[in-house]
């Protein structure tokens, strides 16, 4: 995303493993990573991500939820209802080497309306198929949706 972030996990980091600037975006990101879990996240997770950008105090902050289990029916419908701007990360695996999924909900988009998702089918070393992958981008809505990876 072209975020500078600081991995702040630890006993007191309010619920939270990443925080910074996005600038190109001019808003505050604060991620949640849930790589340690076998089952898809559940919504739980996205009511105590909304607890910290609170406890946060900061406006214009964007959570999000990275796993490479993928997430719940439930989280992804708390996602859509909630009034905090979320997006849910979806990766191929625990090393998180690519995002394969990017849901954002409508709160996020009015923070950030120039937020643009591209997907495309890419050969991936380790992947015997094609593995969908999303870029993340944001574009000037004057010049239409930029060109992306996928393109090339």
């Amino acid at each position: 995303l072209g975020a500078s972030l600081d991995c702040i996990g630890s006993a007191h980091d309010r619920g939270l493993d990443l925080l910074g600037r996005w600038e190109a975006a001019d808003c505050w990101l604060a991620a949640q990573c849930k790589s340690h879990l076998r089952r898809k996240v559940g919504s739980p997770v996205l009511r105590e991500l909304e607890g910290s950008l609170l406890s946060l105090g900061r406006p214009r902050t964007l959570g999000v939820v990275c796993s490479h289990t993928g997430f719940s029916r439930a989280a992804f419908e708390h996602c859509r209802r909630s009034p905090f701007p979320l997006a849910l990360a979806a990766f191929d695996d625990i090393e998180c080497s690519h995002i394969t999924g990017f849901y954002t909900n409508g709160a996020l988009q009015r923070l950030v309306p120039t937020l643009f998702v591209a997907e495309c089918p890419a050969k991936v070393r380790g992947h015997d198929d094609a593995l969908r992958v999303v870029q993340v981008v944001l574009c000037d809505p004057t010049r239409g949706v930029p060109p992306t990876f996928c393109d090339q």
